[in-house]
């Protein structure tokens, strides 16, 4: 099973750990509103596999943008355990994620 970040146009789609853990990061770090937040929860608990950016009103969009964009992949890297297997290229994935983000600001 997989999960889809829909930014803009565009979809970045991930197998369901990895989008469970964007959004979780988002949720704990990212400075939303706590109804956005509860969202993003609602979303991870009940396997839903979907998000899009697009649905969010200006301002929660533009900080999911600027968290994804800026502070995504740095996060990764510093919370991914060392041990994970293919953690490089997930780093990269998450790159294009974080690439999709600034894109659209």
């Amino acid at each position: 099973m997989a999960g889809l970040i829909e930014v803009g146009d565009e979809g970045w789609s991930a197998s369901s750990w990895l989008f469970r853990w964007v959004l979780t990061r988002l949720a704990d770090d990212a400075g939303l509103e706590q109804q956005l937040q509860s969202t993003l929860r609602e979303i991870v608990e009940e396997n839903l596999g979907w998000f899009s950016l697009e649905e969010l009103g200006p301002a929660d969009r533009s900080m999911v943008r600027s968290w994804l964009a800026d502070l995504l992949v740095a996060d990764a890297d510093a919370r991914l355990p060392i041990g994970l297997a293919e953690r490089d290229a997930v780093l990269a994935y998450l790159a294009e994620l974080a690439e999709l983000a600034a894109d659209g600001r």
